[in-house]
């Protein structure tokens, strides 16, 4: 951040830090260059000293809660149509190369359970309609995370909710709990985003993300038995990954999600985060990313140079809106309009069944 106009920039967990930088700037302790976690500079001219990295929380429940505490304010809760985020944890427990959520953190942070239910309760009577856990993975401790959902059944929560979950971190109970949730209102209904990114196991295995594909199925049946909606992600562009190994894992999809229209496949492009190992692995790959800074999307590489990279975009454009028509025309998703007769969907695969 040298480049930048700033003074200070903080890493890493950010509320002590910045905590002890109010106290340093009004009170002129600790010294700016004992603080944990904070980088900084006298004159913009020179560059950013950095202090050492702060240790991360043994638990959330070393900070106060932002909604219990009542930092954030009323007039923010009760806006319509927001979405409330609550944080159960921080961290995760893979290390994948192109994310950040572990960065920093050598174990998961966990909130205590109560906390958890106490905060849905506190948006809940605010009004608020839509909860999202914004962990890397909420079921990354599946007891706690069964906790959190029995605790929500039990206090008779009226919500939506949207949480992450990385495949084979699931169990027939928790996808039992998810149903019963969804069950106790009309208005319930849980939504699960899953990263699957890619079914080439090489692949993953150079972003140290080795998921079999069996964990995937064990998890999407699971989702479907108890009908629950899965956003299912994947990443275009990855290290080594060509026009054919980017084919292969949509074909899966389309027959996958062809018996079930309740999912939503959703297609990034790659994107290289500053300070994750992606950026040394694209080396080795020659990949061209748009930017050093925002957005920082690949463009291209020696293996799917840019005219095969727009194509695959426009492949999955096209994917996005015919796998996903049936299942969400009617919850405004897409476009905004409610339809009750999506039939392109099933045009779609009558053609492709025809066409071969």
């Amino acid at each position: 951040f040298d480049e930048y106009e700033m003074d200070f920039c903080i890493s890493g967990e950010g509320e002590a830090t910045f905590v002890e930088l109010l106290h340093n700037l009004s009170e002129g302790k600790p010294a700016v260059n004992k603080i944990s976690g904070l980088s900084h500079r006298t004159t913009p001219d020179k560059s950013m000293s950095v202090n050492s990295k702060r240790k991360p929380f043994k638990s959330l429940l070393d900070i106060p809660s932002p909604f219990l505490s009542g930092v954030v304010d009323d007039e923010v809760v009760m806006r319509p149509k927001v979405e409330g985020n609550i944080e159960t944890q921080r961290g995760c427990s893979l290390r994948c190369a192109y994310c950040v959520y572990h960065k920093d953190m050598n174990k998961i942070s966990y909130s205590a359970v109560d906390r958890t239910l106490d905060e849905v309760r506190y948006l809940i009577n605010k009004g608020v309609k839509r909860l999202r856990f914004v962990d890397a993975n909420f079921t990354s401790d599946l007891d706690h995370a069964k906790a959190i959902l029995q605790g929500m059944i039990r206090a008779g929560f009226e919500t939506t909710l949207m949480f992450e979950l990385i495949p084979g971190f699931i169990d027939e109970e928790f996808a039992g709990l998810m149903g019963e949730f969804n069950s106790l209102y009309p208005l319930n209904e849980i939504t699960v985003g899953v990263g699957v990114q890619t079914i080439n196991l090489a692949i993953l295995k150079k972003m140290r993300r080795a998921i079999r594909l069996n964990r995937f199925e064990t998890t999407f049946d699971l989702l479907q038995k108890n009908k629950i909606y899965a956003k299912i992600d994947l990443i275009i562009g990855l290290p080594g990954e060509d026009m054919a190994s980017i084919e292969r894992t949509l074909e899966y999809m389309l027959e996958k999600l062809r018996q079930g229209q309740e999912h939503l496949l959703c297609c990034h492009v790659m994107r290289g985060l500053p300070g994750t190992p992606l950026l040394d692995i694209a080396r080795e790959y020659e990949m061209e990313f748009s930017s050093r800074n925002d957005p920082h999307e690949l463009v291209q590489s020696p293996i799917l140079p840019r005219a095969d990279m727009v194509k695959c975009l426009r492949r999955t454009a096209v994917v996005f809106r015919l796998t996903n028509h049936r299942g969400w025309a009617d919850r405004e998703f897409i476009s905004g309009r409610r339809s009750k007769d999506a039939t392109i969907r099933d045009a779609f695969f009558e053609a492709r069944d025809r066409l071969g």
